[in-house]
């Protein structure tokens, strides 16, 4: 697949309601190379796309995602129509046409999870990525053909370089940083561990092209569109 990889972050939250299928659908007609969406699980253990713990910020419900069956959050309203999708809708949907990536929020659904791609996206198309060592280490003892990426906050770039060494004791294939904490040194010495390195998450044009300048794989945004161009214009330099 071309590198950098346009992420859309939350499904393409820029386009549409975050982690739904209609800002799945208008970020594959952009030409995203990869769609991400956040994972977490119902009461009876389904995986959906919902990035907060309650369904209280972006849908008409209330409550946590993980006190409601998934008949409760189906019938959720998430703006212009849509519905809260399972992981495994989003996945027939981007299956073959994009990279779906899913954030694991919470750990103990690695079965769940697996269960949910395998049919569609399988290994070969999807990533698994989580800011939760536990979660990748659960993930790789159900299913360890799937691609691991360690999530890193500015926070936890302060204790570099215990992520990378995380990263690396994880078997992850690569690191996802906060891109405002994301430096020179920090890019090299992802890239000396032969790992993935990506940037998240930017929508300024400027940002975008210091991340393209540190070399990164790939950039998670709200407006992949806009890493697309940017993307353009960083190889005819």
């Amino acid at each position: 697949m071309t590198r950098p990889l346009a992420v859309a972050h939350a499904g393409g939250a820029g386009h549409g309601p975050e982690n739904t299928l209609l800002a799945i659908s208008r970020a594959l007609a952009l030409g995203a190379h990869a769609i991400e969406v956040d994972v977490r699980l119902t009461s009876d253990q389904l995986p959906v796309l919902m990035h907060d713990a309650t369904v209280d910020r972006t849908t008409d419900g209330h409550g946590p995602i993980s006190s409601l069956a998934w008949d409760d959050v189906r019938s959720l309203n998430t703006g212009e129509g849509e519905k809260v999708p399972s992981l495994a809708e989003a996945a027939k949907l981007v299956a073959g046409r994009a990279l779906l990536i899913a954030e694991l929020k919470v750990a103990g659904g690695a079965h769940a999870i697996a269960q949910a791609l395998i049919p569609t996206v399988g290994p070969e198309g999807a990533q698994v990525w989580s800011f939760l060592p536990q979660a990748l280490e659960e993930l790789a003892q159900v299913a360890p053909s799937f691609p691991r990426t360690l999530l890193v906050s500015g926070r936890d770039v302060q204790q570099w370089p215990c992520p990378l060494q995380t990263a690396l004791r994880l078997e992850a294939i690569g690191i996802a940083i906060e891109h405002t904490a994301l430096e020179g040194d920090i890019a090299q010495d992802v890239k000396r561990a032969g790992l993935e390195l990506f940037a998240w998450t930017i929508d300024e044009p400027e940002e975008i092209a210091r991340a393209l300048d540190l070399g990164v794989d790939g950039i998670v945004s709200n407006y992949p569109d806009r890493v697309l161009a940017l993307v353009g214009q960083h190889r005819g330099r």
